[in-house]
């Protein structure tokens, strides 16, 4: 539901359009409930912490790894990275103007952007408790998606009442 907003305000599933059109503004500033979401959601969905209930042996006795040694396991550990940096490409891309930026050359703005998405994404590690499942499950369906769809519809009344604040062009807008 989060992506869905800047796909609503670009009126573009294309990434590099959805890039092009932040040249003015990030849509993290345009779109923060959006981007709260979509990050929390996405750190859930790579099972960081404090989001790693797979891991957590008070929910699943010896985690769901036990079964993977040698290179299985390492196949699996690097999958995750994987994971992690596609989803760190992707809120650089959707919220953090991909690579535009002033005087360094675009790969090194999206470099930065990446590192510093990477970083946070790293960091809730240390920073939150572990989350229980039930707790996860409340947070998803009383916190999250709520606020999502708060967001959609604030996007909906700027695009019919105040346009010139959010350039909509979902709908021929």
């Amino acid at each position: 539901l989060s992506a869905a907003c800047v796909v609503m305000v670009t009126g573009s599933f294309d990434l590099i359009k959805i890039v092009e059109s932040q040249a003015n503004v990030w849509y993290i500033l345009l779109l923060p409930i959006a981007f709260l979401v979509f990050f929390v959601s996405t750190m859930a969905e790579l099972g960081r912490r404090p989001f790693d209930i797979p891991h957590a042996e008070q929910e699943i006795v010896y985690g769901w790894a036990t079964e993977f040694t040698g290179v299985h396991y390492v196949c699996v550990m690097f999958a995750e990275y994987v994971n992690l940096c596609v989803a760190s490409c992707l809120v650089t891309l959707l919220f953090l103007g991909g690579w535009l930026g002033p005087v360094l050359p675009p790969v090194a703005w999206f470099l930065i952007k990446f590192g510093i998405v990477v970083v946070f994404f790293l960091m809730g590690r240390g920073v939150y408790p572990r989350l229980r499942i039930d707790q996860l499950l409340n947070a998803g369906w009383r916190i999250l998606i709520p606020l999502a769809l708060i967001q959609i519809f604030i996007i909906l009344v700027l695009a019919k009442f105040a346009p010139w604040i959010l350039p909509v062009t979902f709908l021929g807008g």
